[in-house]
Formats: structure tokens, sequence, C-alpha cells
């Protein structure tokens, strides 16, 4: 066991402490990239905690549809699938048009450390050297704020900050029969929205092959 205090107790503390931050960073962006490995959100519903649309019936022909990005999602993306999700529901409930009567994009947005640094450990746990390379101040040694007298802290100041943005799109819609209202700018033809929209979305994932 380690005596509280001791050399060897620091050391062990400062690679936990190191351990849980990187843990924590990657889980974060993790999450903020879930539901495609490589690529923007495709058109899907969203399953509970994840990317994609959801819809909301509030009447008989009025429906709230929300559409959740991932990272890699543009704003564009995003408001092009909640339109091609709106006309969806106006076919798929039998109906010929859509108005859009609200409509928002809200960008969320919270900040991480770049994870573009390379680590080294001189031994582990029980020894006291610990470095890390860092592309624009190349190799530096860490310093240990929580046991030294001072309260400066190169660790953190060593390392760059990215902003990460996802964006969700909420619309509601009011559905209608018939040929468009041609006096009304917020109102869209559901399937020529389907046919414009269609190909510059990213299609959901193709289903697993059932093995014979």
């Amino acid at each position: 066991m380690f005596g509280f205090g001791t050399g060897k107790w620091r050391d062990a503390m400062k690679t936990l402490v190191t351990l849980i931050a990187l843990a924590a960073t990657v889980g974060l962006a993790a999450c903020a990239t879930t539901t495609t490995k490589s690529g923007p959100t495709p058109y899907q519903a969203a399953a509970t905690g994840k990317f994609g649309f959801t819809d909301q019936r509030i009447e008989a022909n009025r429906f709230r549809i929300t559409f959740d990005g991932n990272t890699k999602t543009t704003r564009q993306q995003v408001e092009d699938s909640l339109l091609l999700r709106a006309a969806d529901v106006t076919i798929e409930n039998g109906y010929d048009w859509f108005q859009v009567v609200q409509r928002a994009t809200d960008p969320k947005t919270y900040s991480r450390p770049r994870m573009s640094s390379r680590w080294a450990f001189g031994g582990g746990i029980g020894y006291s050297s610990f470095r890390t390379f860092h592309p624009r101040y190349g190799w530096v040694s860490y310093y240990d704020p929580f046991w030294s007298n001072s309260f400066y802290d190169p660790f953190f100041d060593r390392f760059d900050s990215e902003e990460i943005t996802r964006f969700q799109a909420t619309a509601e819609i009011i559905l209608g029969k018939g040929p468009k209202p041609t006096d009304r700018v917020d109102a869209f033809d559901a399937r020529d929205v389907k046919a414009n929209l269609g190909a510059r979305i990213t299609p959901p994932p193709a289903p697993p092959v059932a093995k014979p």
C-alpha cells in the first residue's frame, strides 16, 4: 500500500486523474458523434437518446417533428431532413401538402480538449516521470498542480480546446388535401419536397444480411 502523501501515492493519484480525464473526453466525443462512425446522421427514426427524426401527433392533421443531427451533420442537412420527414408524414397520413406554422433550428455547442496530443509515462504508477507531446510545444514535462505550493497549471494551459456543435431542427405542421394553397409561402407540396430533397439526404444504413 502507498502511504498518504508519499511520492508513490502522489504518482498513483496523478496517473488515476489523468486516465479518468482522458476516458471522460473520449466518452463525450462518442456521445456527440453516435449513429454513424464516419458520417452525418442518416434519415432514420431516432432511438431513445440517439439521433434522427421523431414525430408527435398534436391533432388529427397537426404534427410536431424534430430532427437531431450529430456533430458531422450540417445545419442544412438537418433542416432538409426535417422537411423530408414532414413530407413523408403528410403522405403517410393521406394528405397532399403541409403548412409550417412554427419552425426553429437550435445549435447545441460545447467545448472539449483537442485530442491531438501524445502521452508518455515514465514507468507507470511507481515512477514520477510524466511527459506529453503537444504539436505547438513539443515534449513537455507535467507539472503537478495538486501537491504543489503554486496554483499554476501548465497541464491545461498547454492544451488547446475545440468547440463541437450539432443542430436540432423542430417544426409544427398542419396537413391539407388537394392542391397546395398558392397564397401561402409557408405551404409545401409533399410530393415535390420528397422528389427534390430525397436524393440529397443521407439514406439509413442497410439492414444486416441474414446468414443462410
